[in-house]
């Protein structure tokens, strides 16, 4: 559990000194790109099985 966090901490800080945003702001991006990109090749498919 602490080489975890100590490993957290590292990537955050190294995001936040060359990016300006943390790894809690990059995964929620990241969650949101598979989002949109599952909408966009999921989404035509499962519209056309339903009929809609």
């Amino acid at each position: 559990m602490r080489f975890e966090t100590i490993l957290w901490g590292a990537v955050d800080g190294r995001l936040q000194e060359e990016c300006g945003i943390g790894l809690a702001s990059l995964n929620g991006m990241l969650v949101a790109d598979a989002l949109s990109t599952l909408r966009r090749s999921v989404w035509p498919h499962l519209r056309r099985v339903s009929g809609r």
